[in-house]
């Protein structure tokens, strides 16, 4: 469970700074409804993932770390 947080921390540490350049160049409301899409995306597949038996732990790392770049360009920093 640690290490899937830490995957997800790795890409708001590098990624929000470039989150506050997007803020910056293009509506905020269209990049929090893209932020959040790819969130929602990421949740339904892994759900379907789980419900049809066939999730492996490589799963909830891609789905963790696309997760942390969503949210590191919906919530930037600076």
């Amino acid at each position: 469970f640690g290490f899937v947080v830490f995957l997800q921390g790795i890409p708001m540490l590098v990624l929000s700074l470039f989150g506050g350049v997007l803020a910056d160049r293009y509506d905020r409301r269209m990049l929090l409804v893209v932020c959040q899409v790819a969130v929602f995306l990421g949740v339904v597949v892994l759900g379907v993932l789980t419900i049809s038996g066939s999730v492996a732990i490589w799963h909830l790392y891609v789905v963790s770390l696309s997760l942390g770049a969503a949210q590191a360009a919906s919530m930037p920093r600076g």
